[in-house]
């Protein structure tokens, strides 16, 4: 009897050690808490939302300079590589469409009345956040 009790727990050990280490293929995948790097996404997201401070509540100059950073921020992303990690390659091309096209506007923006420009300016804030929420990254502050 004690023989095969002996058997039994090298056996049930063997086998919660099989269990256990399996091979690499057999293993659940690891957890990964890696985040998209795209410094350029960022950067527009943190002058973005300068940005949209300053249509709130800054002057009009503020709003001129930090919407000419913002042009220069979208330019920036525009002529740089998608990274191939990005959550949704298709959206992000749809929402850097968007994204230029506003861009496009800013150079008219020293001839726009105060309010249009305020509004305009404060317009960017979601198509960004879409940009940054199709490429994966997370938001630097939430609107």
């Amino acid at each position: 009897m004690s023989r095969i009790l002996s058997i039994s727990a090298i056996l049930l050990a063997t086998l919660l050690a099989a269990a256990c280490s399996g091979a690499p293929e057999e293993r659940a995948p690891a957890k990964t808490t890696d985040v998209v790097q795209w410094p350029q996404v960022r950067a527009l997201d943190d002058v973005t939302h300068r940005l949209k401070a300053a249509a709130e509540s800054g002057t009009r100059e503020e709003i001129l300079a930090l919407a000419t950073e913002w042009a220069e921020a979208v330019r920036a992303v525009a002529g740089e590589k998608m990274p191939a990690d990005v959550a949704n390659p298709e959206q992000v091309r749809v929402h850097l469409d968007e994204v230029r096209s506003l861009a496009r506007l800013i150079t008219t923006a020293e001839v726009m009345p105060d309010e249009s420009l305020r509004k305009l300016v404060a317009g960017f804030s979601s198509p960004v956040h879409n940009l940054t929420d199709a490429a994966g990254l997370p938001h630097l502050l939430e609107d």
